[in-house]
């Protein structure tokens, strides 16, 4: 009896025994396991390649990128991948839609799509082309240029006529100094081309030409305007001024017209006069700042058919009557004239 307790005592100590001893085994195994990093199997990595839909340049460079493993073609040509899976198409289009067909062969798939990239020629500047030179010593300045027919051309804003052929040719007067020139071509379609140009004017200094052909030198009137004749330099101002005895008996000096010559230098100033004796200055000054001076002596008889208008600085004159002694003196000398020639 005590044999088979002790038999089955010992029985199940071993079993016990061996229980634990599966138990920890399985603990460790399971520990071990989940102590393994987990493992992924990546896909080739897509290939981009995405040209512009639309451009103005014939001609592109365009960069892609691919998984290095895979072969790229564009258009039937394969492209040199590098290591680092990246690629350069140099395409060449022509004018409208253009077809890119680009091909991946990887070592798991062939991929083929096609993308359409449109080349819209970009409209040129216009050309412009003008012949200025960078120093003169005269104010009247010719110069002439091209651009594209059809164009429009201006210089400081100021429109320049442009022939059938593009071509055009304008006068400009500047002054002695420096000056900037903006020359403008544009076409119809917005687009532009400026030339700026300094340029330098200096005039030799001299004295300008001046010959008053009318009035005579002395002068008698009736009328209480007259018109003074002459000419002179090109672009010279001439001012007329008169040195006249006012109803108090004061002498006044008045500028009485100022008016710019053109290019032929012809001028006519008309101008008011004061009854009795108005000595004229004539006075012209070119743009160098010389000046040259001739005077007229002009007797304005007082009458009934006259203003009376004595000049003021305005030009414009006032009415005053011809009493002073000075103006009845020079009457009296027009009318002891008068009485000769009759």
């Amino acid at each position: 009896m005590r044999k088979q307790v002790c038999t089955i005592i010992l029985c199940v100590f071993m079993l016990g025994g061996c229980s634990g001893l599966s138990v920890s085994n399985h603990e460790q195994t399971s520990t071990t396991m989940e102590a393994k990093p987990q493992q992924f199997f990546l896909n080739p990595r897509k290939t981009i390649f995405d040209p512009p839909k639309t451009t103005n340049d014939a001609v592109l460079k365009v960069p892609g990128q691919t998984s290095p493993k895979n072969r790229i073609y564009i258009n039937g040509d394969e492209q040199n991948v590098n290591s680092d899976g990246s690629f350069t198409v140099i395409l060449t289009l022509t004018e409208g839609p253009n077809i890119i067909t680009i091909k991946e062969i990887s070592p798991n798939a062939r991929l083929q799509k096609n993308k359409i990239v449109e080349y819209i020629p970009s409209i040129p500047a216009p050309e412009l082309w003008v012949n200025i030179e960078d120093r003169y010593s005269y104010s009247n300045i010719t110069f002439e240029g091209y651009t594209d027919p059809g164009n429009k051309v201006t210089i400081n804003g100021f429109p320049i006529l442009v022939k059938e052929d593009g071509s055009f040719m304008t006068d400009i007067i500047r002054y002695q100094g420096n000056h900037i020139l903006n020359i403008v071509a544009s076409n119809k379609d917005g687009k532009s081309t400026t030339i700026q140009k300094k340029i330098s004017v200096l005039y030799p200094l001299k004295q300008p030409t001046l010959i008053v052909t009318l009035p005579e030198d002395p002068g008698f009137l009736t009328s209480d305007r007259i018109v003074i004749n002459g000419f002179t330099d090109p672009y010279c101002l001439v001012q007329v001024f008169n040195d006249y005895f006012n109803s108090n008996g004061n002498e006044r000096l008045s500028l009485i017209s100022i008016s710019e010559v053109g290019s032929n230098g012809i001028f006519a100033c008309e101008v008011a006069l004061n009854p009795g004796p108005n000595n004229l200055i004539i006075r012209t000054v070119n743009p160098t700042g010389a000046v040259k001076e001739e005077t007229r002596k002009v007797y304005c008889k007082n009458n009934e058919n006259t203003s009376n208008a004595v000049p003021r600085g305005d030009g414009f004159g006032y009415n005053a009557p011809a009493t002073d002694i000075m103006n009845q003196k020079y009457f009296r000398e027009y009318d002891k004239i008068d009485e000769e020639d009759n």
